[in-house]
């Protein structure tokens, strides 16, 4: 498994796609409820102002670099990687794995009529894909 890092006190996975996804995974398997972050460059200054956000990110199961700033800081620490983890591409990845796999998407947050609209738009791209909310 990919080794973590630290940038600005918040661990991070110096990863791109592919990797995230693998990661990600591995996790899936063991079903604890565990959660994932997509740290931007002000998402990461924010946590430098509020303790409680440092700690939920920490103690996610881990952090992706999905702003290029966060990438970019990463790749002068001497990470080699490509591009980043945009959130809407992890996403659709794992929807894409979700339906081979027969698995069931929880998707959480907002108002129901977003949650709606989103799942509308997920199964023009995921017939066969079983999602909630």
């Amino acid at each position: 498994m990919q080794n973590e890092t630290k940038l600005f006190d918040v661990k991070l996975y110096p990863v791109e796609l592919p990797k995230a996804v693998e990661i990600v995974l591995q996790k899936l398997k063991y079903k604890n409820g565990e959660y994932f972050c997509f740290i931007n460059v002000h998402l990461l200054m924010e946590s430098q102002k509020d303790e409680d956000l440092k700690r939920i990110l920490n103690s996610s199961s881990g952090n992706f670099p999905d702003g290029m700033g966060i990438a970019l800081a990463l790749k002068s620490l001497g990470y080699k990687f490509k591009g980043r983890v945009r959130g809407v591409d992890f996403m659709l990845n794992m929807c894409n794995y979700a339906e081979k796999n027969n698995l069931k998407v929880f998707l959480y947050g907002n108002t129901e009529e977003i949650l709606t609209s989103l799942k509308a738009r997920l199964e023009i791209f995921f017939p066969k894909i079983k999602i909630d909310f």
